[in-house]
C-alpha cells in the first residue's frame, strides 16, 4: 500500500516499463503499448482485495498512521498535492463505508491505536452540522455512501474539500457505473484513492473496472479501455485478455486469503433438508402450475411467471406454507405488509403511495423506495433497479430484449394456487431442522458459561426470520436480532449484547443487513438458511466471524432443501465463485463471468 501511495520506489507497480527507442529511453505502456518520453504519474492508490475477514481496515489505519506525518505537514517534498486557491486542502482520509459498518470502523480505532493517535468525526446525521475549517482538520472523517452522494451532487460539505485521501469500505457498491453512487462519488477530490472489498467482483469480471475507474487508474479510467483490452479480447479467448487482465491485478491490487497466515479450520456442510408431505405437495402443485401457465403465456407474462414461481417456490422451501394464500386473514396481511427495509408497516391499500415489491419477495415502503430511487438518481416511476435489501437485480432480459422490471411485476402476475400450504411456518422442515442444530450446539457448549458457542442465522426474508423467532421463543431459547428497522445506535446495542452476554448465543440477521463490515467473531457458527443467487454475499456473510484474528474453528451451515430449485441456485454460485475466484487469482477463464439467473433459458431450466 505504502508503495502504491509512491512512497517508496518500485518498479513492480506499475505499467510503465523503460525501453530503447532509436537510441532513447521512452517509457511504454504494457497494454496499449503507447510511449511517452518521461515516466507518466501512476495514480495513488489501489485495490485492497483481502479475503474477508484478513483485516483490510486494520491495514489501512496502519496505513493512515504511517502517513500521519505527511498528512499533517504543509511541505510539497513530503508528496502533498497542492491543488486550485479555491479548493480548501484537508489532512484527513475520508472513510466512505455503507451505515452499518460505521460503528466498526470507531471500534477498530479505538482497539487498535492509542487513545488521541488518530482524530476521528462521524459526518454523518447531526455530525454534518460542522464547519469546513474544523472538518478538515481531522485525521479520519467517516461517512456513509448516501451522504457522500448527496454532498457530492448538491455542492455540499464533503465536495468543497480536497481530501488527502479517500477510501470507499464495500467499494463493489459501486460496481454499477449507472447509478448515482458512482457518479457522484467519482466527483469527490482527492490525492490518494483506495478501493477496499473482499469481492470485486461480483456478478461479472466488468465490476472490477468500475473501481478501476474511480481510482483513476490508466489505461482503464475509462470502460471503453476496458472492453477493448480485456473484455472483449477475452470473450474471443484471445491470450492478450488474460494477460492484460494479469497485468492490471498484479499492479493495482492485493489480494491476500487466510490460507496463507491460518493454522485453525473453517468447515463447511451442507445440512439437507427434506420437505414434509404437505411441503412437497404445495412445492409439486406450485411448480406444476407454474409450467402450465408458462406454456400458454407470450410476450412479457412469461417472465413475469417465471421469475414469480421461481421465488414462490423459494419461499415453499425456505418457510413452508408461511406463504400468501387467499384467505381473509391472508388478505388483510397483504393490505399490511412490513417494509423489509425499514420493518415499518405498509397499508398497501393507499394507491397513492407507490411501494416496491421486488421478484426476490422483498416488500419496501414508499419512503425506503424514495430514498433509494435518490440515491440512485433514478425516477419513481421506472423503479429501481435492484433490491434495496439484497441487492438482487430486479430487471431481466426477456427472448425478444425487452426490459422490465420487478416492481411490474405484480399487478399482471398470475396467481396459482397455494390453499395446499400448511398455516403455519413454526415446524416447516428447514426451520425445525435449524433448531435442531441449535438445540445440539447447546448441549455442545462448555460446560462454563463464560465460553459458550455462539451462532449467527441468516436469511433472505424477515418473515423467515419471523417464524424461526417464534420457533426459538416456543423452545425457549435466548435470541437477538439486526435488521433495517434499527438505527446504528441500536445495532451497536444489540452487537454488544450478542458479544457479552453468555446466555445470548443466537443473532438472527438478513442477508441485506448483516452481511457486510460487522466483526462477530464472539460467534464460531453461521447458518445460512437459503442459497443466494450471489454467492459473494453469503461470503460475506461467513466473513463475520471467519477472520484474521478468529482463534476457534469456525463452521458455516448451508441449508439446502433435497429436490428442489435450491439445488439449482447452488449450481448456478459454482459458475460465479468460479469466475470471481479465478480472476482475482490472475487466472481468469477467458469469459466475462457473467453468470446468473438473468437468462429467462436459465430461467426456465429452474422449473
Amino acid at each position: 500500500m505504502v508503495s502504491r501511495e509512491g512512497l517508496v520506489e518500485t518498479d513492480r507497480l506499475t505499467l510503465w516499463r523503460p525501453v530503447n527507442r532509436n537510441g532513447r529511453q521512452v517509457f511504454q505502456n504494457e497494454i496499449t503499448h503507447s510511449t511517452k518520453i518521461s515516466e507518466p504519474a501512476e495514480c495513488r492508490g489501489g485495490i485492497l482485495a483481502d479475503e474477508m475477514g484478513m483485516g483490510k481496515s486494520l491495514s489501512l489505519l496502519a496505513l493512515i498512521l504511517y502517513t500521519l506525518s505527511c498528512q499533517r505537514s504543509n511541505n510539497e517534498e513530503n508528496g502533498y498535492l497542492s491543488y486550485q486557491k479555491k479548493d480548501i486542502r484537508s489532512i484527513a482520509t475520508l472513510i466512505i463505508a455503507p451505515k452499518s459498518t460505521i460503528q466498526g470502523w470507531e471500534q477498530q480505532v479505538k482497539e487498535h491505536t492509542r487513545p488521541g493517535a488518530l482524530q476521528v468525526h462521524i459526518y454523518h446525521g447531526n455530525g454534518r452540522r460542522i464547519s469546513r475549517d474544523k472538518l478538515r482538520i481531522f485525521d479520519i472523517v467517516l461517512t456513509t455512501y448516501k451522504t457522500a452522494a448527496s454532498d457530492a451532487s448538491t455542492n455540499g460539505m464533503l465536495s468543497r474539500i480536497s481530501w488527502f485521501r479517500i477510501v470507499l469500505d464495500e467499494a463493489h457498491q459501486i460496481r454499477n457505473r449507472s447509478t448515482r453512487n458512482f457518479q457522484e462519488l467519482t466527483k469527490l477530490r482527492a490525492e490518494r484513492r483506495w478501493c477496499l472489498t473482499g469481492t470485486p467482483v461480483q456478478n461479472k469480471l466488468s465490476d472490477l473496472f468500475s473501481l478501476t475507474q474511480f481510482l483513476g487508474f490508466k489505461p482503464l479510467e475509462n470502460h471503453a479501455n476496458a472492453r477493448k483490452y480485456i473484455l472483449e479480447p477475452l470473450s474471443r479467448k484471445d491470450p492478450e485478455g488474460l494477460e492484460n487482465l494479469r497485468l492490471v491485478l498484479q499492479t493495482i491490487s492485493l489480494r491476500r486469503t487466510k490460507n496463507s497466515c491460518s493454522t485453525r479450520r473453517k468447515i463447511e456442510a451442507v445440512e439437507q433438508v427434506i420437505l414434509n408431505g404437505r411441503e412437497r405437495c404445495c412445492y409439486n402443485i406450485t411448480r406444476a402450475d407454474a409450467r402450465k401457465a408458462l406454456g400458454s403465456a407470450t410476450g412479457n407474462s412469461q417472465g413475469q411467471i417465471l421469475l414469480r414461481a421461481i421465488n414462490t417456490l423459494r419461499q415453499i422451501c425456505s418457510h413452508g406454507g408461511a406463504i400468501i394464500d387467499d384467505t381473509p386473514d391472508s388478505q388483510h396481511t397483504r393490505e399490511h405488509n412490513i417494509c423489509d427495509k425499514c420493518g415499518h408497516t405498509i397499508d398497501t391499500r393507499n394507491d397513492s403511495q407507490q411501494t416496491f415489491r421486488g421478484t426476490c419477495g422483498h416488500n419496501v415502503c414508499y419512503e425506503c423506495t424514495l430514498d433509494q430511487n435518490s440515491s440512485e438518481n433514478i425516477s419513481l416511476n421506472s423503479g429501481p433497479e435492484s433490491c434495496s435489501v439484497c441487492q438482487e437485480p430486479v430487471i431481466s432480459i426477456l427472448d425478444n430484449g425487452q426490459q422490465w422490471r420487478g416492481d411490474q411485476v405484480n399487478s399482471t402476475m398470475v396467481n396459482w394456487d397455494t390453499k395446499t400450504a400448511p398455516a403455519s411456518a413454526i415446524h416447516s422442515s428447514k426451520i425445525d431442522k435449524v433448531v435442531v442444530n441449535l438445540q445440539n450446539l447447546e448441549k455442545a457448549s462448555p460446560a462454563h458459561k463464560m465460553d459458550p458457542i455462539k451462532s449467527l442465522i441468516f436469511s433472505h426474508w424477515n418473515r423467515t426470520l419471523n417464524c424461526l423467532e417464534e420457533a426459538l421463543s416456543h423452545h425457549g431459547q435466548l435470541y437477538v436480532r439486526i435488521d433495517g428497522s434499527l438505527s446504528i445506535e441500536q445495532r451497536r446495542t444489540v452487537i454488544y449484547q450478542f458479544n457479552t452476554v453468555p446466555e445470548i448465543r443466537i443473532l438472527l440477521l438478513s442477508y441485506g443487513t448483516g452481511s457486510f463490515g460487522l466483526n462477530l467473531q464472539a460467534a464460531t457458527h453461521v447458518h445460512l438458511l437459503e442459497p443466494h443467487w450471489n454467492p459473494m454475499v453469503e461470503a460475506q456473510a461467513a466473513a463475520r466471524v471467519d477472520r484474521l484474528d478468529q482463534l476457534k474453528d469456525v463452521y458455516i451451515y448451508h441449508y439446502i432443501v433435497k429436490d428442489s430449485i435450491e439445488e439449482h441456485i447452488q449450481n448456478t454460485q459454482r459458475g460465479k465463485l468460479q469466475d470471481a475466484e479465478l480472476s482475482m487469482s490472475r487466472m481468469a477463464t477467458g469469459e466475462d463471468p457473467n453468470t446468473g439467473a438473468n437468462n429467462s433459458m436459465e430461467l426456465r431450466d429452474l422449473l
